[in-house]
């Protein structure tokens, strides 16, 4: 075949063209990755910025440059295969790279430890890119819908005129609906929600503003037609006339809780029958099985009270609990309970740990200042007889979370009763009630728990004790039970200066203003976003429709099936050498003990994901990382998961561009000599045979 001559000038055209086009890539890959600011103002994110057609389309003249040059100016010749190569490696690196951005998935999961925290296993996740706007009726969940069109760094409303932005159908038409299936044999029908539950008028709802950073400042205020029920909370004058007044609505979740001083309130809507098991919950939420002897006496105990051993002479003071104790040595996070124990032989302290047969006894030396205040720890019992197991159970989240002093303010069991569930982690519990409605709570910031043993023994060397420092006065905290409450809520943006970049890439204060519409009724509603908003419950959102139910609404992700069921067998937080388990550590592994359950076949596996070390499924097409949890608690792990779409031919491009240049740099020189040695062979043995040819013969006419 007759290789095609080569033009200087138009191949010079074409390099120059090619290396035009290099350089523009190389420069919009590097303003992707690193100009955030550049991707927000054109309203993407990283994935969608290098899926999108600036970057395609220099793409495609890239590959159509590659393939016409390769095609028409080098010829197929063995010394060029390494060109050939390195050209068919860059196309297939551009094709492969072009299927990844199209279809990567990024998203997150979250697993609990216990069931008692929430589900410990999952079979779905949330894409961290695509938002939803989810939707709930009377408190059950209805259906999810998809945002496309969401703007994601920018805000939108009408007071900023640019809320035409917004007029997209996915965002501006939106008719509530789901699909069932009334015959299994046919597919699924979709029906509005307002056919289904039966209402007149069809529901719509439009999202007519967004605000990627913002807070929503709640209000409450006493209306005859409101239908929630709270707690007003006042203190009196402290400085210069200055009142204190804040509500806790039970219904609310981002309102039933406080912290004040040092001491968590939280208030509850309940049935007499809830109220009841509630008041009972308290005495049972630290239980000891004591054995002396050989005989076993169940105790239910508190903390702060003595209680006698049967008839065995032995005493034990419950001194405090500890949710959050650091083990000595592995420093894992458990729950303690600390005893004194009087035998009638001697006194000493013991820690027992839920669940666990492990306990540490300290001997006490008041008059040896060596010994410290929790006592010398002792690698022995020093009471072989007995035995203490513990066991620690407070489903009903009576315990302080944020202070040392909970009180559990409950309210709808009677006509206007407050009855107040008293419970600390040194103090024993206690039920009050206030009978009219109105009480006061006495709070003293000082910590309650300031003479516990561990709590002297980790305080500052040049500190005073702090059962030695001034005590404060106790301060009285008002209730008053309002049965009638309105919740307001408004958007307050957050100017860019006072944005923090962790929270703003999370996406978590996005907020959007979504107008609800029922035949003639209309009302716009505040909707704040839930990173987890199919799983848990939401926060605002709420408002009353004509027809008496209660639409609420979440921001949210898209929710998708993951490609396997998870389940968390077990979450452990590791030191690295010279590290520790505080949330202030860098020494840190996280490492999830995961069952992956393949869905379609069966098969299950268990695996281990921790810092740097992913498990791959489905023959490394996705992986699930560990990403998050949550601190000291460790209630809760959140695993990353992605997909690997086109890795595969991303590396086989990858080697074929590395064989080309190998065959460019040692293989070409090797086949050119051989080809020169050859040719030169070749006219050497030519010039060889014309010189041994006989020459002809003259014929001589006479």
């Amino acid at each position: 075949m007759k290789q095609p001559s080569l033009n200087p000038l138009r191949l010079f055209n074409s390099v120059i063209f090619g290396i035009s086009i290099m350089v523009l890539v190389a420069a919009y890959i590097a303003i992707g990755s690193g100009c955030a600011s550049v991707r927000e103002y054109f309203e993407m994110d990283e994935l969608q910025f290098f899926n999108a057609w600036p970057l395609k389309a220099l793409m495609a003249l890239l590959v159509i440059n590659l393939v016409v040059v390769t095609w028409n100016r080098i010829p197929l010749t063995p010394p060029r295969y390494g060109v050939w190569c390195v050209h068919a490696g860059i196309v297939t690196l551009i094709l492969a790279t072009s299927f990844y951005y199209r279809n990567k998935i990024e998203g997150t999961t979250r697993l609990y430890t216990s069931p008692e925290f929430g589900p410990v296993s999952t079979d779905h996740f949330y894409d961290k890119d695509q938002r939803a706007l989810y939707l709930k009726i009377d408190g059950t969940m209805w259906n999810w819908y998809a945002l496309p069109s969401l703007p994601r760094f920018k805000a939108y409303d009408a007071t900023l005129g640019n809320a035409a932005a917004l007029d997209r159908d996915d965002l501006r038409k939106i008719e509530p609906y789901i699909e069932v299936q009334d015959d299994k044999s046919k597919p699924p029908i979709r029906r509005s929600l307002s056919q289904t539950l039966g209402w007149k008028d069809e529901l719509r709802l439009a999202v007519v503003g967004y605000y990627p950073f913002a807070n929503v400042n709640t209000s409450f205020a006493q209306d005859p037609a409101g239908d929630l029920a709270g707690l007003r909370v006042s203190l009196p004058d402290m400085h210069e006339g200055e009142n204190f007044e804040t509500w806790l609505v039970g219904a609310d979740a981002r309102h039933r809780f406080t912290s004040l001083e040092g001491t968590d309130l939280e208030h509850r809507w309940v049935d007499a029958a809830t109220l009841s098991i509630l008041k009972q919950s308290i005495d049972k939420i630290f239980r000891l099985d004591v054995t002396v002897g050989g005989a076993t006496q169940t105790i239910y105990v508190q903390p702060g009270r003595s209680y006698p051993v049967g008839q065995s002479g032995y005493k034990i003071d419950v001194e405090n609990f500890n949710p959050a104790w650091p083990m000595f040595g592995t420093r894992e996070i458990v729950q303690a309970l600390t005893l004194k124990v009087t035998t009638p032989t001697q006194t000493f302290r013991r820690m027992v740990l839920h669940g666990r047969d492990l306990q540490t006894d300290f001997k006490l030396g008041d008059n040896d200042p060596s010994v410290g205040p929790m006592g010398k720890r002792q690698k022995e019992p020093l009471d072989k007889d007995l035995l203490i197991r513990f066991k620690f159970t407070d489903p009903a989240g009576l315990l302080p979370r944020d202070g040392t002093i909970k009180h559990t303010l409950l309210t709808g069991g009677d006509e206007r009763g407050i009855t107040d569930i008293v419970a600390g982690l040194s103090t024993p519990g206690e039920v009050r009630t206030f009978d009219n409605g109105v009480g006061d709570v006495a709070l003293t910031p000082a910590d309650p728990m300031a003479n516990a043993p561990f709590a002297k023994m980790a305080a500052a060397a040049d500190q005073p004790p702090a059962d030695q420092q001034p005590p404060h006065p106790a301060i009285k905290l008002h209730l008053e039970r309002v049965d009638h409450l309105r919740r307001d809520d408004a958007v307050q943006i957050v100017p860019p200066a006072r944005r923090t970049r962790d929270a703003g890439e999370s996406g978590q204060f996005q907020v959007l203003r979504v107008r609800v519409t029922l035949g003639d009724w209309s009302r716009d509603v505040v909707v704040p976003y839930s990173l987890d908003a199919g799983d848990i419950s939401w926060d605002g959102g709420s408002i009353k429709l004509p027809t008496g139910s209660t639409l609420q609404l979440a921001l949210g992700q898209v929710k998708l099936p993951l490609p396997a069921r998870l389940t968390l067998a077990k979450f452990e937080v590791v030191p690295y050498p010279g590290g520790d388990t505080s949330t202030r550590s860098m020494m840190l592994d996280f490492r999830s003990t995961l069952k992956v359950e393949d869905i379609d076949s069966g098969e299950s596996a268990t695996e281990i994901a921790h810092m740097n070390s992913p498990v791959y499924f489905g023959d490394g097409s996705w992986l699930f990382f560990q990403a998050a949890y949550d601190g000291e608690e460790h209630h809760w792990t959140i695993l990353g998961v992605g997909n690997r779409p086109g890795v595969r031919v991303m590396i086989l491009g990858c080697c074929m561009i590395v064989a080309g240049v190998l065959y460019a740099f040692y293989a070409k020189p090797y086949i050119i000599r051989r080809m020169k040695a050859n040719a030169i062979a070749k006219a050497n043995a030519l010039k060889a045979a014309k010189a041994a040819a006989p020459k002809p013969v003259e014929l001589v006419n006479s």
